[in-house]
């Protein structure tokens, strides 16, 4: 084979702007010609000054090629860079999001075809705003010439591709782990917050407090507790969880599967294994931290105009005990909610029904983020959701589209 024929490993960037449509309904054509102009731009200087090739653009869509997958990286991150420090059209920065893969393609009269470019364009599907997503094959070919900081994500189904494929979110340097700064104000880390739960719990009804006493014998015991591949198990004292077999089998496995049938396939698309880091936590007398058995528990990274992101909850099954309301009345506790209406009350619990489905809806916001949590009836299921940029209304209204539907 002639030198000229032989294979070559590219790297393939896509990106594009999370939330554009919705962007361009919320502030019109004029906002939206300036946002995807400023884009454009900012994109193009960053091609061409990592010496990439681009093959198509269509609306807020970029595919890119480059020569080497550490050229498209330091280009990726120029990108994310310059986008952190613009103000688009709506006033804040490019919410733009990245995929990269690498591999041997063939040459064709529309440009590169292969397996390569798609995971490339799948992988940037399920980037946020402000993100880089990288296969581990990237992350192989780039590891002793580029070092990375990077938090992994788990290994995803990419649609069209048959093994699941280990995603890693590439940081720039100095950057915090996402699941210490994005989510901070989740409800895994409110849950510790040092306050005077006793004085909160005396606000409420009898049936809260009942349950979380119960809760502390069940978690402490777990006599009942029904065996389950996916299970978790419970760990007491720091709340850091024992390591169990399931965290290091595939993604998804038997119980997450479960989960991820019954959602919306846009939302499961964006679901992976969620991080222990992030499992629900019960704070129990003399402030001692349990963290809960489960069954599954997902994290769906969504944005835009969505949540950031959604967790889900399957505890393991108990019969004289919901773990999901006992969980969600000490979070009540500790937020110091009280009944109210989520449609106008920043911070209140409520009852909810929509047709067959019913269960309990916690609302927190404040200026710096809006979280809500919900149950369902007859299930041991708990959901979360959060906003960072604190539109309670906005997170309230996804709720009512989607939130309270998310399971079928």
């Amino acid at each position: 084979m002639a030198d000229s024929e032989a294979p070559h490993v590219r790297g393939f960037l896509f990106a594009d702007l999370r939330g554009y449509t919705q962007f361009v309904e919320t502030h019109g054509d004029s906002a939206a010609s300036q946002l995807l102009s400023a884009y454009r731009s900012l994109v193009r200087a960053a091609v061409a000054e990592f010496s990439g090739a681009e093959i198509r653009t269509e609306g807020d869509g970029f595919y890119v090629v480059f020569p080497s997958a550490s050229s498209a990286i330091r280009c990726a991150l120029a990108i994310l860079a310059q986008a952190a420090a613009s103000q688009a059209a709506a006033g804040g920065p490019l919410p733009v999001g990245i995929g990269i893969h690498a591999g041997e393609t063939a040459d064709s009269a529309e440009g590169f075809v292969g397996s390569a470019v798609n995971i490339a364009a799948r992988v940037c599907a399920l980037a946020g705003p402000g993100e880089l997503l990288i296969t581990e094959t990237v992350h192989a070919l780039v590891r002793t010439s580029l070092p990375l900081s990077t938090e992994s994500r788990g290994r995803r189904h990419l649609k069209g591709i048959r093994q699941p494929i280990l995603l890693l979110a590439v940081r720039p340097s100095g950057a915090a782990p996402r699941s210490r700064s994005r989510r901070l104000r989740s409800f895994a880390t409110l849950i510790l917050e040092r306050r005077p739960v006793v004085a909160a719990f005396a606000a409420l009804v009898g049936v809260a407090i009942v349950a979380t006493v119960v809760l502390a014998i069940g978690l402490l015991t777990n006599t009942n507790a029904e065996p389950d591949a996916g299970r978790l198990p419970v760990a007491s004292g720091s709340g850091k969880p024992t390591p169990s077999a399931s965290e290091d089998s595939a993604f998804p496995n038997a119980a997450e599967r479960a989960l991820l049938a019954r959602m919306d396939p846009g939302i499961a698309r964006q679901c992976e294994r969620a991080d222990t880091r992030d499992y629900p936590r019960f704070q129990l007398g003399g402030g001692t931290v349990v963290t809960a058995a489960l069954r599954a528990g997902l994290h769906c990274s969504l944005g835009g105009s969505q949540p950031d992101f959604v967790f889900l909850w399957s505890f393991v099954p108990r019969q004289d005990l919901s773990h999901a309301n006992a969980r969600f009345f000490q979070r009540v506790a500790v937020v110091g909610a009280q009944v109210g209406d989520c449609a106008t009350d920043e911070k209140a619990y409520m009852d909810w029904s929509f047709g067959l489905l019913a269960g309990k809806l916690l609302c927190v916001a404040s200026p710096t983020g809006a979280s809500i949590e919900w149950t369902f009836d007859g299930e041991d299921v708990l959901a979360t959701a959060e906003r960072d940029d604190g539109d309670r209304a906005a997170l309230y209204q996804w709720w009512l589209a989607t939130g309270r539907v998310i399971l079928h």
